[in-house]
């Protein structure tokens, strides 16, 4: 009779020779993969998507409203988004659906195009998105139940580019909001984030419409370059934002009675402009990111939105992605915080660069002083890159808030 080989023998338990296949592998998830190949994989993943995503626009056809800009493309994206999707709206445009976070980059763009509501953040996730993404998009080919209408937001990063992804999803309505010093690391210059964020104007149809902030140069000089018809809307944030949701709904047919009913509804964008109200104090989470013009903005509306007696503190962390032009950059916005504001706090070490008097090295020392900082009738600007994290500074100021109104509370008669 032939032997069994050893080594497919069943192990027993009398000591003799065990197979020299471990019992178990380790989960997919704690393999070590070399960079090179995780590099490769991404790079793979992001053409998978990018092909799936085409076939689906190309069989269904949605109308895409896309949005980018160097400040307020998030704000715009999501008011725009909300109010098409809102039920006195939904009658004339049909399904919607919008870029959900910050999906909006060369992989996120393509599966929101697909269904998805995240990206993958580990090579186990990515790759097994890769394995389902095929037999998603087959689904979504067959499928007559698609939105009508997509909202997307198309972002220039490190990674990716407006003009790659207007070629993957190229809108029928694009949106401009507004272009300044953002992403000069990468650019070199403001010139070459025009150059770029202009694929989009380039890439809407004959037949769509192009939508520019008007108080912007940079944005309302893309005019030029549009094949369709080009409005330009003024005002900047949210008031550009339901300005640019008017002319969408006016395009698609829209009443108007209806859109200012969507847009009446509240909308709550976290960490962008997101103001509340804490106890004696107000504060406005503008924390998600920031570049010089974004700051400028929120400044001046720390500025023109102070009601009388209150004091207006600027907390910032630095701005990423500056390049050479980092320095120069952080001191001209430090003078425009002193002049719009009567207390500015520095926090992270770019935030050096702003050359003020109070400076905290993180987060986490600055968390610790607010409360010798702040007092009631306090107005509290909140704003840096995202890599600061100073998400948890305005967490912090909400608390505080909280904190001052109930020891008043305490503190009143019959309290």
């Amino acid at each position: 009779m032939r032997q069994e080989p050893a080594l497919c023998r069943p192990a027993c338990s009398t000591g003799c020779r065990r197979s020299q296949y471990p019992s178990s592998y380790p989960p997919l998830s704690r393999l070590v993969v070399p960079p090179r190949l995780k590099r490769a994989l991404g790079r793979a993943g992001t053409r998978l998507f990018a092909h799936c995503a085409r076939l689906v626009l190309r069989r269904h056809r949605p109308l895409i409203v896309g949005v980018t800009g160097s400040v307020g493309k998030t704000t715009t994206k999501e008011i725009v988004g909300m109010a098409l999707a809102h039920e006195a709206v939904r009658p004339y445009v049909g399904s919607v659906r919008r870029t959900p976070g910050n999906m909006n980059g060369l992989q996120g763009l393509p599966l929101v195009v697909l269904g998805y509501d995240d990206w993958p953040r580990t090579t186990h996730e990515l790759l097994s998105l890769m394995l389902r993404a095929p037999a998603r998009t087959l689904h979504l080919l067959r499928s007559r139940a698609y939105p009508r209408v997509l909202v997307l937001e198309y972002a220039l990063s490190s990674t990716s580019s407006v003009r790659t992804l207007a070629g993957i999803v190229p809108p029928t309505v694009a949106i401009v909001t507004a272009i300044g010093h953002a992403h000069i690391e990468r650019f070199g210059s403001v010139e070459g984030v025009i150059a770029d964020k202009s694929a989009l104007v380039e890439a809407a149809p004959p037949d769509g419409l192009v939508l520019l902030g008007a108080d912007n140069e940079h944005a309302a000089s893309l005019d030029r370059l549009s094949r369709a018809p080009v409005r330009k809307l003024p005002g900047r944030g949210r008031e550009l934002a339901q300005g640019v949701a008017r002319a969408v709904g006016e395009y698609l047919g829209v009443p108007a009675e209806a859109m200012e009913r969507a847009l009446a509804a509240p909308v709550r964008i976290h960490g962008r402009q997101d103001l509340a109200v804490c106890g004696p104090l107000r504060v406005l989470d503008d924390a998600f990111n920031a570049n010089p013009l974004s700051m400028a903005y929120g400044l001046e509306t720390l500025a023109t939105q102070a009601r009388p007696g209150e004091r207006r503190v600027a907390i910032l962390g630095g701005m990423g992605e500056l390049g050479r032009e980092s320095e120069r950059l952080h001191r001209a916005t430090a003078e425009v915080a002193r002049q719009r504001a009567d207390v500015v706090v520095g926090v992270g070490e770019l935030a050096r660069q702003y050359a003020l008097e109070c400076w905290y090295a993180d987060v986490a020392t600055c968390v610790a002083a607010l409360s010798g900082i702040l007092r009631s009738g306090d107005f509290v600007l909140v704003k840096g890159s995202a890599s600061v994290g100073l998400s948890g500074v305005a967490e912090a100021v909400r608390a505080i808030g909280a904190t001052m109104e109930a020891a008043s509370a305490t503190a009143a008669p019959g309290g």
